[in-house]
């Protein structure tokens, strides 16, 4: 999947925040760390570092969305990493994003923190942002 497939997917998600460009996307999938599961209308995309995940982003397209898309995306991402090494994955979601919390919850993420004003939604105002953590088992990844 290109870069500007990615962009487009994010741009057609109805995301309330930054739409990604197509350049930063570039750059992360030149990156080694990068790991991406992917299909027609949904992704994740994160990086794996010192048997450590990062889930960076998951966008599923509007008309797709509540059809289980970002939850296989999450696991099939769980997945990968758990495959290349990972025992835990990190994630950043703002604190407004309910939808988002209930995924990952359900999935076995926990909070371990808040980072306070952490996402810029406009010259004024800024979001908390909630640190989640999942810790890889082996029956935290069975489907």
């Amino acid at each position: 999947m290109s870069a500007q497939s990615l962009e487009s997917i994010h741009q057609q998600s109805a995301d309330t925040h930054r739409i990604w460009s197509a350049e930063e996307y570039h750059t992360l999938l030149n990156d080694p760390f990068t790991v991406l599961v992917k299909n027609p209308h949904s992704f994740a995309i994160g990086r794996l570092v010192a048997g450590e995940g990062e889930l960076l982003m998951i966008a599923v397209i509007k008309e797709k969305q509540g059809q289980g898309l970002g939850r296989r995306c999450l696991e099939e991402f769980e997945m990968a990493l758990s495959d290349k090494g990972a025992d835990c994955c990190f994630l950043e979601v703002a604190k407004t994003n309910v939808r988002a919390q209930q995924l990952y919850e359900s999935s076995g993420f926990e909070c371990i923190s808040t980072r306070k004003a952490y996402y810029q939604i406009d010259k004024n105002n800024r979001e908390d942002a909630l640190i989640m953590r999942k810790v890889f088992t082996l029956s935290s990844l069975d489907s």
